[in-house]
C-alpha cells in the first residue's frame, strides 16, 4: 500500500497555470495571442498583481477556483468559459 509520505506532493503554482495556458495559446494561436490568454494575463494581474510569466510566479499558491477555471480552459474541458480557438463561448 502506497502511504502518503511515499508519494510526491506537487503544488500548482501559477507558474505551472502559466505552462498550462501558454501551451494552449501556442496550439491555437501560434506566433500571436488567443482571448484566453489575454484574459489569463488580465485575471493573474487582478489577483496576485504579477503576470504569470514572472519569475516570482513560481512562488505563488493560486486559490483551486483560478486553478480550475484555467485548467478547464486549457484542457477544453466540457464547460469551459473559452473555445478551442481560445475565443470566449
Amino acid at each position: 500500500m502506497t502511504t502518503l509520505e511515499d508519494r510526491e506532493i506537487t503544488t500548482i503554482t501559477l507558474k505551472t497555470v502559466n505552462d498550462w495556458m501558454y501551451d494552449f495559446n501556442y496550439s491555437v494561436a501560434s506566433g500571436s495571442t488567443c482571448t484566453a490568454w489575454e484574459h489569463f494575463v488580465t485575471d493573474s494581474y487582478d489577483r496576485y498583481q504579477m503576470a504569470p510569466y514572472d519569475d516570482r510566479a513560481a512562488h505563488i499558491v493560486p486559490s483551486q477556483e483560478f486553478v480550475a477555471f484555467w485548467r478547464d480552459v486549457a484542457e477544453q474541458n466540457p464547460g469551459a468559459e473559452y473555445d478551442a480557438n481560445g475565443d470566449r463561448c
